[in-house]
């Protein structure tokens, strides 16, 4: 995202406070979760939700998407 424009941002800061992340694509919906300690809840938060108010979409890491998608 432009506020956390590192690729690996948001899985290392879940990582570092206790936390994990996943998602999976059924036919017709894309399921996103993760768990972090409450302490850390409001700012994970806020790094979830800017992939999806400013992302950041690289050509490398969109074709690394399709492959991952495709694949399953």
């Amino acid at each position: 995202s432009e506020k956390y424009p590192g690729e690996q941002d948001y899985t290392k800061y879940i990582s570092e406070h206790g936390g994990s992340s996943n998602a999976f694509t059924s036919s017709e919906t894309t399921n996103f979760y993760f768990d972090v300690n409450a302490d850390n809840f409001e700012e994970a938060l806020d790094r979830f939700a800017q992939f999806f108010i400013k992302p950041l979409m690289s050509q490398d890491a969109v074709l690394r998407e399709i492959k991952a998608v495709d694949s399953g």
